[in-house]
């Protein structure tokens, strides 16, 4: 969203904006665009802009400091699905859903002061770390 709204000069404030920075970011020329992170009520939604079309993409919010790593991680997560020859669209769920699944097995881990990272292997393993 910060960086949708700063590369666009748009308030990236809902739902709309959120859709509107997309569009616009697409016209800078990419065949696809990913605004993250959109607030809408209890859920988090992620804005696809693909090929002229815009797609939504809902989860739930997940409330924890463990936040590092969320826009890396999932840049990387949809770059591998990408390259394992997933369609673009699917490709940003497959990342939005790890990203989720880190969120979820992190959500309680209490490690340090601050922000803390998301669990990168919750997926390959059952339950969080101690």
């Amino acid at each position: 969203v910060a960086e949708a709204a700063l590369l666009t000069g748009l308030s990236v404030t809902s739902l709309t904006n959120a859709m509107e920075a997309a569009r616009a970011l697409g016209d800078f020329g990419s065949d696809a665009v990913v605004v993250t992170g959109v607030r809408d009520g209890e859920n988090i939604v992620d804005v696809a802009w693909i090929d002229g079309a815009i797609e939504l993409i809902g989860q739930p919010r997940v409330d924890t400091p463990n936040l590092l790593g969320t826009g890396c991680s999932f840049s990387a997560a949809c770059t591998v699905q990408l390259a394992k020859g997933q369609e673009v669209f699917d490709a940003i769920a497959s990342a939005g859903q790890y990203v989720l699944d880190g969120l979820v097995s992190s959500a309680a881990w209490r490690l340090g002061a601050g922000h803390g990272p998301i669990d990168h292997i919750a997926r390959w393993r059952e339950g969080p770390l101690p």
